[in-house]
């Protein structure tokens, strides 16, 4: 994230938009979704959830709070140390985009999870959506589309939903639930999403 270069090209991203694109009974269409930054914070806001949901589940296994080999489950590092705490990324999830959530999306987009997550129902496949998704936002000078509406995004979806109950019991309401599940459900009836600056004719 210190990069420079990664710094210029999200700025860059800023200024582009997120399509949808859907193909029934022949027809094709592409619909514009939303702004890079707003649907980049849905998506942290995913990886947030999810992850708070890992760490919650392995709580008790999980003491340490330094690397190491043996890392115990419910463990997320990033240089140099441990990450946050479950009730930590519920708040950044409740909150407007945060250096911590931030960080959380750039962590998942390079398929850096907490330990345990692949463990949990569906946790495989939530891995394979997220990080997939997660180039559309974070590497977008390699990659400007991304498929969805794969079972894999219907895993990712239904984990959200049990990390919204969680989070919702600790008193963390996501930041405007309604656009968040918005876009939860274009992801599994979408059948790709794409970035553009510009569309042109």
């Amino acid at each position: 994230m210190k990069n420079a270069r990664s710094i210029e090209m999200l700025e860059l991203a800023g200024k582009g938009s997120i399509f949808a694109s859907r193909l029934s009974a022949g027809h094709s269409s592409l619909v514009r979704i939303g702004d890079y930054l707003s649907l980049r914070h849905r998506f942290d806001q995913m990886v947030c959830l999810c992850a708070g949901l890992t760490i919650e589940a392995w709580k008790d296994s999980s003491m340490k709070s330094y690397h190491s080999t043996s890392a115990p489950r419910g463990s997320w590092f990033v240089r140099p140390g441990a990450m946050a705490t479950h009730a930590e990324l519920y708040e950044a999830a409740a909150n407007a985009p945060t250096e911590l959530s931030t960080t959380a999306g750039v962590l998942a987009s390079s398929n850096n999870w907490p330990i345990g997550l692949a463990d949990l129902s569906g946790g495989k496949n939530t891995i394979k959506s997220l990080s997939a998704i997660g180039d559309l936002f974070y590497s977008i000078q390699m990659k400007s589309f991304v498929q969805v509406g794969l079972s894999a995004d219907t895993s990712a979806v239904r984990m959200t939903e049990r990390a919204i109950e969680s989070s919702k019991k600790l008193g963390f309401t996501p930041f405007e639930e309604d656009k968040l599940r918005e876009f939860m459900t274009l992801l599994q009836q979408a059948n790709a999403l794409h970035f553009f600056h510009e569309v042109t004719q």
